[in-house]
């Protein structure tokens, strides 16, 4: 992998040389901070003449979407603050607590995968609704918890939005538009990506 790293640095540099671009700029992302910290460390000294950017994918996208992304933790306990306690009796809260990191997974993956969310909540909801036909009671509280979670997965999203924050499934979601933008007032960059692990 050291040895492909070279390569493409060596190739970009060369480009950038013959072209002699000096309002160019070179932008290196990485999923992983050590191929990021390994390039920076390791090849400073040919990137001197160069305007050149270090990032991993993620702080790309923050710094183009303008959002800071929260933590699992802080998501955690954000989310929890902006539940209405008038939509809950007290045990129905202690559950949905328990619940919520795995909610807030779930909300990760919709957005991750680019889901329909008025699809896939009106999925579960019908789903719901059937599964109740083949039993001697009717219960709508499964019913009422997934409606609940439409509306929280709105109102979670809205406020970090208007708070310029976000979580990590929400980032990739919103970042496809990011990206487009910055990428056309940019024509002067160069984003150059690299995927495998050193």
């Amino acid at each position: 992998m050291k040895k492909k790293i070279y390569q493409i640095i060596k190739k970009h540099i060369a480009l950038f040389k013959k072209q002699n671009s000096n309002n160019r700029k070179l932008i290196f992302l990485s999923k992983d901070l050590d191929i990021i910290e390994y390039i920076k460390d390791e090849y400073h000294c040919l990137f001197k003449k160069i305007n050149t950017k270090f990032f991993t994918i993620e702080k790309f996208l923050e710094l183009i979407s303008k959002k800071k992304k929260l933590d699992q933790f802080h998501l955690f306990f954000y989310f929890i603050s902006i539940l209405k306690k008038d939509h809950f009796d007290k045990n129905e809260l202690v559950k949905f607590i328990r619940l919520t990191p795995k909610i807030l997974n779930d909300f990760q993956y919709i957005d991750f995968n680019m889901m329909n969310i008025h699809h896939v909540f009106h999925s579960i909801i019908s789903t719901e609704k059937i599964k109740q036909w083949n039993s001697n009671f009717f219960d709508q509280k499964k019913i009422l918890f997934w409606k609940k979670m439409n509306q929280y997965y709105h109102i979670l999203q809205s406020k970090l939005l208007e708070k310029g924050l976000t979580y990590q499934g929400l980032m990739y979601k919103k970042s496809i538009d990011y990206l487009d933008n910055f990428l056309s007032h940019n024509l002067n960059v160069e984003l150059i990506f690299f995927f495998e692990k050193i």
